[in-house]
């Protein structure tokens, strides 16, 4: 079985009883709902507790997927529910140590050449303001702008009404602002 079937493709075949279907799916979903639950719980063994939860969840209610939306957007509303609930029962939220951020992640774009120590710094300032945002406005955050979902995605996910994801984009680039500015961050 080649890893070229869609998510349907291989949903049918879980339902036929092909359960290498099942590892397909996980290994094409597992890195995405890893950085999803992430964002959420801060902290890398409740996440890795969470995405397993998560699969385990998705495998066992598989017959109720009834493809009104897409595996896709299934799959994370799953994930992001069950890393609500680690993270609403007390799970420890812990800030991104600087040197797990790869130069992707703290790239600059076209500004003038920073220094890796500049940038780390104020890599460390954004992740510490972003920190302050509640779990689900992170998670928004996360999935507009990291992952470029679409705010209709983004309230399939969550089940939040779309012009409230939006509100929520906005006052969280606000409140982000606000943070970095008290902070004494000048955008590079």
């Amino acid at each position: 079985m080649g890893n070229t079937l869609t998510d349907e493709e291989l949903v049918e075949r879980i339902l036929t009883g092909q359960n290498e279907a099942i590892t397909i799916l996980i290994q094409r979903y597992q890195d995405f709902a890893f950085n999803l639950t992430y964002k959420i719980v801060r902290n890398t063994q409740d996440a890795e507790e969470s995405v397993q939860d998560s699969f385990v969840k998705a495998i066992r209610a598989i017959r109720a997927f009834k493809q009104q939306s897409s595996f896709k957007t299934w799959l994370y509303r799953i994930v992001y529910n069950t890393a609500l609930n680690h993270a609403q029962r007390g799970q420890k939220h812990q800030s991104i140590e600087l040197d797990q951020l790869d130069d992707k992640q703290l790239s600059t774009g076209n500004a003038p050449a920073v220094s890796r120590y500049d940038r780390l710094f104020q890599a460390k300032l954004i992740r510490n303001a972003f920190d302050k945002l509640s779990p689900e406005n992170r998670i928004i955050m996360s999935l507009y702008y990291l992952e470029q979902a679409s705010i209709e995605e983004i309230s399939e996910i969550t089940m939040m009404d779309i012009n409230l994801i939006k509100v929520r984009l906005h006052r969280s680039r606000e409140q982000l602002k606000k943070i970095l500015k008290n902070q004494g961050y000048e955008k590079p």
